[in-house]
């Protein structure tokens, strides 16, 4: 039998290389003794120093070494060594030096000195040593380090082995553990360990025989590699895995913007016609729609939308017959009926739309369409005064359904038209008969069946004489009488009286009153108040019980007493004229606006009751306490500016107030405009302001203000 030196497999005499290793054979007989404990071979070696070697270094020694233990499927050949630790799958060959440990894959290399003992870190390291001691136990793996002889000669380095790979064993043995132990190593099938065959070299230093080159195995060669080809290619599997993600992603966008654009040809071409419509380019939309009924005759959509390009390009008759088609399609279609009774409507065919609208009020349950057919019945208006005679003036108020409908009346019994007169305020009925007609008109056009009352009144007729001129000329400019006699029932008649200075103005004229000014205009001109009138009394009031709107201005002084009797008021405007009490007010709960500016007043009380006020206007007076404007829930315009007014904590529950108007006061505390939620306009300028931050909280929802309450430099206007 012949014996391999590499690995002491046992060969047939006439086998020329070893049928295990594949490395030349010659006669020999098989290595004596038995396989250490520590699953190793260790073969003794001389002392030599310890070391320890890091980083890919050759160490070289000279010095003894002492004895290492081994553990773990390695292999430890030793020149005349002790047994050396080693963990895990080690090979250690030693060369008259000490164990060196080895980190990391790499060669050791340290000088003749004597260094401490070091341990290998890692599995699977390697460590070749020749004629040596055991060292301290190495630890780690995958890591060779050639250490050379005791004169510091480069260690020796086996040639490049033609690497074979091999499957590291099942079992906790060595394949030459199985050979000295008189077992056959494992068959095939089973873990394999086949080292790589020899190539030859150059006899190692020392007093060793040949060195038995373990086996090569390149699975565990070098350490940590296992573990950096495990995460790279955990990292090339996951960046595959994205890219084939993204690529899918990718694809599938493209293919979904090519299907989103890949219409059929009728949607083309509705597509196309709903560009032209939105462009209104009516013209290509009629040519698109067309197409499309073309390619669908029974497309709803292209049905509607040609008939709304056919309307939009005045081609009316031609719209009709493509909503008349789109309904024998689709007979409940509530757009179609809409849009052509809309359509009827505009060209005035009001009863053609009326019988569509009733027959879409059949046929659908659409809202739209129910309201629209309603318009085309506006019932017919009501009269606040019921038919019959009376012994004093009387008025009649009209009411619509709608406040959208207009309602057109005749007091002479004709039949009202829309061309007959507008209402637009009670009608005050004169001495004698009155046969009152009254029609409403829809938004539509549609009108209702007339309203009809008589009425009698019998009032004495008499002559009125005026007290002041100046309520004379007013009446006589509201009445366009300029000359003659005037009897009562000419003067009711009167609603609206201006008098600004010496100056009179008819009914219809803007009267404007704000914070600081008064003017009345008419075309762009405005009042010049550097002269005042010489108005002196209100009794002639008592004349006018419909007056509802009297402005007057910029009088030297005024006795308003006479205001009371005008019950029906609902504005009044006394600036500048010498007010200093309020009484006369106090009754005339019909009033909306109230401005009493550039006055004496100094107590504002009498308007406490005054619910009806939106607009209230009392600056430049004497006013300290405005306590009486917080029952005044309704006002969305307050001014008080120039008085004498700390405390605003009335205003607070003034929920619709949009404007406030309240410089040159006397105001430090803001927090009572913290709720004001509606406020828009805020003038402050010219109070002690402590604190802006209340004012900062109100700051974001003002349109206009006078102060910088942010801190910018300035005042804002």
């Amino acid at each position: 039998m012949k014996y391999c030196m590499r690995c002491g497999y046992e060969n047939q005499d006439t086998a020329r290389f070893c049928q295990n290793c594949g490395a030349p054979l010659s006669a020999a007989e098989p290595p004596a003794g038995a396989a250490p404990d520590s699953e190793k071979t260790a073969l003794p070696a001389t002392p030599a120093p310890e070391v320890s070697g890091q980083n890919n270094e050759t160490a070289q020694l000279s010095q003894p070494v002492d004895n290492t233990a081994g553990q773990g499927d390695e292999t430890v050949l030793l020149n005349a060594p002790a047994p050396e630790p080693a963990d895990e799958d080690q090979t250690v060959l030693l060369n008259h030096t000490a164990a060196q440990g080895a980190a990391n894959n790499m060669m050791g290399a340290a000088s003749p000195e004597t260094e401490p003992a070091a341990a290998l870190q890692e599995d699977d390291a390697t460590v070749l040593l020749a004629s040596s001691p055991l060292a301290e136990p190495a630890e780690g793996g995958d890591e060779t380090v050639l250490l050379g002889g005791p004169s510091g000669e480069a260690a020796y380095t086996p040639p490049p082995q033609q690497e074979i790979p091999a499957a590291v064993p099942s079992s906790d043995r060595t394949p030459t553990e199985y050979l000295f132990a008189g077992e056959p190593t494992p068959a095939a099938g089973q873990s394999e360990y086949i080292p790589p065959v020899q190539q030859g070299g150059p006899v190692p230093a020392g007093n060793a025989a040949p060195p038995f080159i373990p086996p090569q195995n390149p699975a565990v060669q070098k350490a940590g590699e296992p573990g950096k080809k495990k995460r790279r290619g955990l990292w090339i599997t996951l960046i595959c895995v994205l890219a084939v993600v993204v690529l899918g992603a990718v694809t599938a966008g493209y293919f979904w913007l090519q299907g989103g654009n890949t219409a059929s040809p009728l949607q083309e071409a509705l597509q196309l016609g709903e560009k032209y419509l939105e462009e209104m380019d009516y013209e290509n939309a009629v040519v698109a729609f067309t197409e499309a009924t073309a390619i669908d005759p029974s497309s709803k959509e292209a049905y509607l939308g040609l008939a709304q390009a056919h309307t939009g390009a005045r081609e009316y008759d031609e719209a009709e017959a493509a909503y008349r088609q789109l309904l024998e399609l689709d007979a409940s279609n509530a757009e179609g009926y809409r849009e052509l009774a809309e359509l009827y409507i505009r060209l005035e065919k009001l009863e053609e739309a009326k019988q569509l609208l009733e027959a879409a009020v059949n046929a659908t349950d659409d809202e739209n369409i129910q309201n629209l057919y309603n318009e085309t019945m506006p019932k017919a208006p009501t009269f606040s005064l019921q038919e019959g005679s009376y012994s004093q003036r009387q008025e009649v108020a009209i009411a619509t359904e709608k406040d959208t409908q207009v309602v057109y009346y005749t007091t002479d019994g004709t039949e009202p038209t829309q061309d007959s007169q507008v209402y637009q305020e009670p009608i005050i009925l004169k001495n004698g008969r009155t046969t009152l007609k009254a029609i409403a008109v829809s938004s539509r056009g549609y009108q209702s069946e007339t309203a009809s009352a008589a009425y009698r009144i019998d009032v004495e007729r008499t002559e009125i004489v005026f007290e002041d001129r100046m309520i004379e000329s007013a009446v006589r400019e509201a009445l366009g009488v300029g000359y003659g006699t005037l009897y009562n029932e000419d003067v009711e008649q009167v609603t609206e009286l201006n008098i600004v200075g010496y100056s009179v103005y008819r009914p219809g004229m803007s009267a404007l009153f704000t914070e600081d000014s008064y003017s009345v205009q008419t075309g762009g001109w405005g009042y010049n108040s550097s002269s005042l009138g010489r108005l002196e009394t209100l009794d002639d009031l008592k004349y006018m019980p419909f007056l509802r709107r009297l402005h007057i201005a910029f009088q030297e002084e005024v006795d308003i007493t006479g205001v009371a009797a005008a019950k029906r008021l609902e504005e009044l405007s006394l600036i500048h004229v010498g007010v200093q009490d309020l009484e006369p007010v106090a009754g005339l709960t019909n009033l909306q606006k109230l401005c009493v500016g550039w006055n004496e007043i100094s107590d504002i009380s009498p308007v406490a009751n005054l619910s009806a006020l939106t607009s209230l206007g009392i600056w430049n007076n004497r006013v300290t306490d405005i306590s009486a404007v917080q029952n005044l829930k309704a006002l969305t315009y307050l001014d008080f500016s120039g008085n004498r007014v700390q405390d605003i904590s009335a205003v607070a529950g003034l929920n619709s107030l949009s404007s406030l108007w309240m410089y040159s006061n006397r105001v430090s505390d803001f927090t009572s405009l913290e709720g004001l939620t509606e406020l828009k306009v805020l003038m402050i300028r010219d109070n002690p302001i402590a604190d802006k931050a209340s004012l900062q909280k109100v700051f974001p929802r003002l349109g206009r203000t006078d102060v910088d309450v942010i801190d910018r430099g300035g005042d804002a206007q």
